[in-house]
């Protein structure tokens, strides 16, 4: 089983937005990683991303260990980054800048040991596929368009529920807001 999931920002906007996507499987991950009592982790740089569309208040802070990023990481990230701009045609990315942000969250992810990042981004799952194949990283890749019981071989435990889904999260809104 796994101990420690790092949460990148589309995890966090499908979670919360329930016109997304894949709101339903964020959610039962959220869930099942709380009831399993997975480490969840985030970057302040995921943090920053969502507020440039969404409130810091919307995050369920209360269950995160948010990490700053770090001298290590920034080491780790310069090796990485160079890795990917070294093989970025063989990636299919985008039209992006790499560096910035997604290197930089699979470098933390990398340097706090995590067992798996949780995300629903293309590119940067094809960038953590070269990297884990060319052993720069040792994490697994979730993508939450998978059901939670596919992944993890566990659901979330509905006979725990008092209120639906979108009540649960009300909740943990209010308290985030009392409790920054």
């Amino acid at each position: 089983m796994k101990n420690k999931a790092f949460l990148d920002t589309n995890f966090f906007i499908n979670m919360i937005d329930p016109s997304k996507p894949y709101h339903k499987n964020a959610n039962d991950y959220f869930e099942a990683f709380l009831l399993n009592q997975i480490e969840l982790y985030t970057s302040t740089i995921v943090i920053a991303e969502y507020c440039v569309k969404g409130e810091v208040t919307e995050l369920p802070l209360k269950y995160l260990k948010i990490m700053s990023f770090d001298y290590p990481s920034a080491i780790t990230t310069g090796k990485i980054a160079k890795f990917i701009f070294d093989n970025k045609a063989n990636l299919n990315l985008a039209t992006r800048k790499i560096i910035p942000n997604d290197t930089k969250l699979l470098s933390q992810a990398e340097n706090l040991n995590i067992d798996c990042f949780i995300s629903n981004d293309n590119d940067c799952h094809r960038m953590h596929n070269l990297l884990r194949k060319n052993n720069l990283i040792h994490y697994e890749y979730f993508d939450i368009a998978v059901q939670c019981n596919i992944n993890f071989g566990f659901l979330p435990n509905i006979s725990t529920k008092d209120v639906v889904l979108d009540e649960f999260f009300k909740l943990l809104k209010k308290t985030n807001k009392n409790n920054p």
